[in-house]
């Protein structure tokens, strides 16, 4: 982990107990929190400084490419090749599912709108 400020490093964790396949895209929320992005389909939430896994989000149809959370709010939007999923991280459940997809999905930009 690299402090972005102080462009020094500070600690390097180990993440392959957490996934049996490589990482694909990591999102980093909140301290010590990290969304691992995995070929094997999936997205890990684990908490670093604990060592813990804390929830698996399944349902993809390929590797995820791209995290993002929205601010202020308890969403996450996962991509991957062949979907998105949008996430309640106050349940932990996918409240939508795009698949209607006819090509890979190779980008995703998010509004700059704020609505508080």
């Amino acid at each position: 982990m690299w402090d972005r400020n102080e462009g020094t490093f500070s600690k390097k964790y180990d993440l392959s107990s957490f996934t049996s396949e490589s990482v694909s895209t990591i999102k980093q929320n909140g301290a010590g929190m990290l969304f691992l992005g995995s070929k094997d389909m999936n997205v890990y939430l684990i908490d670093v400084l604990k060592g813990k896994l804390c929830v698996v989000y399944e349902g993809h149809w390929s590797r995820v490419t791209t995290i993002y959370s929205i601010p202020k709010k308890d969403i996450l939007i996962t991509i991957s090749e062949s979907n998105i999923k949008v996430w309640d991280l106050e349940y932990d459940e996918c409240i939508k599912n795009m698949n209607e997809h006819t090509s890979l999905v190779v980008y995703c930009k998010l509004s700059a709108r704020n609505e508080d």
